[in-house]
C-alpha cells in the first residue's frame, strides 16, 4: 500500500461552503477539528464553538477554506481578521 499525497486524499465529505480546520493538542501529538457553515455568520458560530470544547488543548485555527469541494479558496487570513473583531459578526 503506498502513501497518499495531498492531491490524493479523499474530498471533504460535505457540501458546506465553509470549512476550518481547527488543530489542538492531545496526549501524544496532535488532532484536528472541523467547524463548517453555509454563511460567514454560520462558520465563525461554529468556530466559537469548537474553540470553546478545545480550549485546554490550544486549538489554533490553522487553515479556512470556501468551496472546498471545488475551487477551494483559502479564506485563512479574513477568518482570522474577524475572529479579533468578534462584535462585528457576533449576535451576542
Amino acid at each position: 500500500m503506498s502513501k497518499q499525497t495531498h492531491t490524493e486524499l479523499l474530498n471533504v465529505n460535505h457540501e458546506y461552503l465553509y470549512h476550518a480546520e481547527i488543530r489542538f493538542e492531545t496526549k501524544d501529538a496532535f488532532d484536528f477539528k472541523s467547524a463548517v457553515g453555509n454563511s460567514i455568520k454560520e462558520l465563525m458560530s461554529d468556530i466559537d464553538i469548537r474553540l470553546k470544547e478545545l480550549s485546554k488543548r490550544n486549538p489554533q485555527i490553522v487553515q479556512v477554506l470556501y468551496k472546498p469541494q471545488n475551487e477551494s479558496m483559502n479564506i485563512t487570513p479574513k477568518i482570522l481578521s474577524l475572529m479579533r473583531m468578534k462584535p462585528a459578526y457576533s449576535s451576542k
